[in-house]
């Protein structure tokens, strides 16, 4: 799968707070925000204006916009997922790439929720 261009801005995603901060040092005024970032902000970086998170098994997971959410939801879902898997296995191979975003099991399953093909799939194996 070849890259999705999108720029990243400061303040345009679910990103923003941690790019301001590994970035400037910024942080949100709200106090429990502040320390979430914080707290959360050891397990990213910052490597070529892109935002990037550790995963589990220690590779970086490019994190990526609403937009190109979308788009690699859906090529995943049509393309290597054509067999219309559950809304679990489509998450995990959407991560298998190097992307990431807070949202993924929940769009996942809302995706596959709204797919003729994989409720038809799930009412057979019933």
């Amino acid at each position: 799968m070849g890259e999705v261009a999108c720029p990243v801005h400061p303040g345009d995603t679910w990103m923003s707070s941690f790019i301001l901060f590994l970035n400037q040092g910024t942080l949100p005024e709200n106090r429990a925000e502040a320390r979430r970032i914080q707290r959360k902000a050891v397990r990213y970086a910052l490597r070529d204006g892109e935002l990037y998170k550790r995963s589990y098994l220690d590779p970086w997971l490019r994190c990526i916009t609403p937009e190109e959410e979308r788009q690699v939801l859906h090529k995943i879902h049509e393309g290597l997922c054509g067999v219309h898997v559950g809304y679990r296995m489509l998450a995990k191979k959407t991560l298998l790439p190097g992307y990431f975003w807070p949202s993924v099991r929940q769009d996942a399953q809302n995706l596959v929720l709204d797919c003729a093909s994989c409720q038809e799939i799930a009412v057979k194996m019933e």
